[in-house]
């Protein structure tokens, strides 16, 4: 059996930017190629939120997907939105480890005469 044992991730992201999800797991019975989903558990109202997947052929630890966090703030929302995510494995044999949390906030960067500020 294998499993999930930490999940990295911005926890705040400035619209237009994108970050890695970082995956570390422990395990004997896992068989490559491996399939991390970054999967929408909550979709902010009036949002496209997809689920975006890559396959790690190769034995590695962790697993680093990049640019799988990504999101758009339109301006005229003047705030910041909550996306509710978790990610998941899927090893070659269909055996999937628990999920764990990977939700996030996406930021509106405004500028002002004081400073750049994030609306998180």
């Amino acid at each position: 059996e294998y499993g999930i044992v930490e999940v990295h991730y911005p926890l705040n992201i400035t619209s237009g930017d994108s970050g890695s999800l970082t995956v570390v797991w422990r395990g004997t019975n896992i068989t490559f190629p491996v399939t991390m989903i970054h999967e929408v558990v909550q979709c902010p109202y009036d949002s496209n939120c997809n689920s975006p997947s890559k396959v790690f052929y190769t034995p590695q630890n962790p697993l680093v997907f990049e640019d799988a966090i990504a999101c758009r703030v339109w301006e005229m929302s003047q705030q910041s939105i909550y996306c509710g995510y978790q990610v998941i494995l899927t090893d070659a044999n269909g055996i999937s480890a628990a999920p764990k949390n990977a939700s996030y906030y996406c930021c509106l960067l405004y500028t002002s005469d004081a400073a750049d500020d994030l609306l998180c």
